[in-house]
């Protein structure tokens, strides 16, 4: 779950395609074997497809770098934002102005706000 995190964080904040994060995806998933099938298109003629073997007993890494690669090439990740509350760190789809997963973590960083400002008077 660290790594996953740690991963999200780094897709969301330096950058949606850093070769970095690429390269630490394609690394789990280079241990993940493909099978190949004929598959039909919509222009008539077959194409290939490449379907994961996920068969064999993939240890956890592999399974979550899977799943997340293919919420990435899914576009499923391009609304998704990290809280801005300073000790929450949880991530949410919302409006694009949304600053904060939840009313609880709006209301409790306007309140430190607040009182920030109330002590430094």
């Amino acid at each position: 779950c660290l790594w996953i995190n740690n991963l999200l964080s780094e897709y969301i904040n330096q950058g949606r395609e850093s070769q970095e994060m690429i390269d630490e995806l394609n690394e789990f998933m280079s241990r993940i074997r493909y099978r190949h099938m004929l598959m039909p298109s919509n222009i008539g003629t077959p194409k290939w497809e490449y379907i994961a073997d996920l068969d064999r007993q993939l240890t956890p890494d592999e399974i979550a770098a899977f799943s997340f690669s293919q919420m990435i090439v899914k576009g499923s990740l391009m609304n998704v934002k990290q809280c801005q509350m300073s000790d929450c760190g949880h991530y949410f789809t919302g409006r694009p102005n949304a600053k904060w997963c939840s009313k609880p973590c709006g209301s409790k960083y306007r309140v430190q706000k607040k009182r920030k400002k109330d002590k430094s008077r």
